[in-house]
């Protein structure tokens, strides 16, 4: 397989479309949206190259949380351990209101155990 420009980046954004455009489907498909998510998980996995990691962090993770109907099923698939190495970036990346809406998600649901960062943007 030969990734034109951007790569890595630009392949995992493409797969952050499709699946905002499976979620949008009269019938979204639950088994796709899982295989996705396993995939994403398997990319930031702590034993991961640190490029792969920082791929799917920039072009998956950190705008997964803004896109409403995939907000649930990624607060679902979250470890406390993807919060505490990912709750940084999102908190400077995201809008105020969805950092905020992600980060009551994750702490509702227990996955916020073990950090110290600010749980609302200003």
């Amino acid at each position: 397989m030969v990734l034109g420009p951007g790569g890595l980046y630009t392949l995992l954004a493409n797969l952050r479309d499709e699946l905002e455009h499976a979620y949008r489907a009269e019938e979204p498909n639950r088994e796709f949206f899982d295989r996705i998510y396993e995939f994403a998980a398997w990319c930031f996995g702590a034993r991961q190259n640190p490029y792969v990691r920082n791929a799917i962090a920039v072009s998956f993770y950190e705008h997964v949380p803004a896109f409403g109907p995939a907000r649930g099923d990624l607060v679902e698939r979250f470890t406390a351990q993807m919060w505490s190495e990912l709750q940084p970036l999102l908190h400077r990346m995201l809008p105020p209101h969805d950092y905020d809406a992600f980060a009551a998600e994750i702490r509702a649901h227990g996955h916020d155990r073990g950090t110290h960062a600010s749980s609302r943007r200003t």
